[in-house]
């Protein structure tokens, strides 16, 4: 931590005026310390961006504000270098002002939908910018669609965007090699690195036919497969679905997914992938880390029930939490049950938050022995790296109780 410490000073320009600082405001220096002792990701930010230091006493919920990305955009062009930075810059700067209130408020949950919304504010941003270098496109009808955690404004640190991009086929001004590189084009402005990094890494592959189909997708050809080809897993998947960018294409992802009616050997299928995602990819029997994600009553249980028991009713919620308050209140689910599976669910996500700000990673897992684990612990509101272990095995196994009293 003093390392850090030091090379902040150094950033800065003036121990002088932070020395005072810390001495004049004690819940700044506070918040500064636990934040440079923790989180090697916040600290290389703040290190890197010292004008950010009022937001570790401050943290802020304000709107994003483009105007500040186009500013750092042209700032970065005119010094020479790739004006792509500015995005960089600036989502890595809104991130820093979003994270210091999970630092400080562990388990909050406004976190994980403003950095869907800052996402948001990215892509757009990418979309114009690429537009820019393809005027033509601007006269087609098209929409960006978010999947995942993105569509359920679920995201959190280094996560990636899953993305599909659909584009109405009965208005055509651009051909559709056109539109390929359109989205190429975009997502260069996204995931390509340049001196500031990227900003998201952007992954294509939920769209029909996964990576054999083209980027740019037709809408009457998303119809026809989800209509005659898409599998149970993948109509799984659009559950968690939503427009994220509108280019006067409305995109009717309920009617696509809702066309088939559930096939009584759904729950066997579903079942068999969840398993298979648990043995062959968690490996967590042998491991000794906890997979929160893919390991047992993790947080893929809670997604595959939600996501069935919404396809199987005709339920569009892309949010996790939302859709088990409608399945409680339709009676399809025991109120103790949801409240169960809320509970367990917002468990989660506060040790993936807290993990992912700690270790700089997109990692889902986290060490089984309590000895390990102790700074989670502490900035998730454990007393000790035993008590968050005790209360993991608690809640997962509840969580895969409920699961398999659906699946098995």
């Amino acid at each position: 931590m003093l390392s850090r410490f030091d090379r902040l000073c150094e950033s800065v320009g003036s121990r002088a005026s932070l020395y005072s600082e810390l001495i004049e405001n004690r819940s700044f220096g506070r918040a500064l310390f636990k934040l440079l002792a923790a989180s090697e990701f916040l600290s290389e930010t703040l290190i890197r961006n010292p004008e950010l230091l009022d937001a570790v006493s401050l943290p802020q919920r304000l709107p994003f504000v483009q105007g500040e990305l186009r500013r750092l955009e042209q700032a970065e062009q005119e010094a020479g270098r790739d004006s792509r930075n500015g995005l960089r810059i600036f989502k890595r700067r809104e991130e820093f002002k979003i994270a210091i209130g999970d630092l400080l408020e562990p388990g909050q949950s406004e976190s994980r939908k403003r950095l869907s919304e800052l996402a948001e504010v990215c892509v757009a941003r990418a979309i114009e910018r690429a537009f820019e270098r393809m005027p033509a496109v601007r006269r087609q009808r098209f929409a960006l669609l978010g999947l995942g955690k993105l569509g359920g404004h679920e995201l959190t640190y280094h996560s990636d965007l899953d993305l599909v991009f659909v584009y109405d086929d009965k208005f055509q001004p651009v051909t559709a090699l056109q539109l390929n590189e359109f989205v190429k084009e975009f997502r260069t402005e996204l995931d390509t690195y340049t001196e500031s990094g990227i900003a998201y890494k952007i992954d294509f592959r939920l769209r029909p036919e996964g990576k054999h189909g083209p980027l740019a997708v037709p809408l009457s050809i998303m119809r026809q497969y989800f209509l005659y080809r898409a599998e149970t897993w993948e109509r799984l998947a659009w559950m968690k679905s939503r427009t994220v960018f509108d280019h006067g294409c409305s995109v009717p992802v309920a009617d696509f997914v809702f066309s088939v009616p559930p096939l009584p050997s759904d729950p066997h299928k579903l079942a068999h992938i969840r398993e298979r995602k648990e043995t062959e990819i968690a490996h967590e029997e042998e491991s000794d880390r906890f997979n929160f994600k893919l390991g047992r009553g993790g947080l893929l249980d809670i997604q595959f029930l939600v996501q069935h028991l919404e396809l199987q009713n005709e339920i569009s919620e892309p949010n996790t939490a939302a859709a088990l308050d409608i399945l409680a209140s339709r009676g399809l689910m025991d109120p103790a049950t949801a409240g169960a599976l809320k509970q367990g669910l917002a468990f989660l996500f506060c040790i993936e938050t807290a993990q992912r700000l700690l270790e700089e990673t997109s990692a889902n897992s986290f060490p089984k022995d309590p000895a390990e684990c102790e700074v989670l612990a502490k900035y998730t509101g454990f007393h000790s790296g035993q008590e968050l272990v005790d209360r993991y095995v608690e809640e997962t196994e509840r969580i895969r109780g409920i699961y398999e009293g659906v699946f098995r």
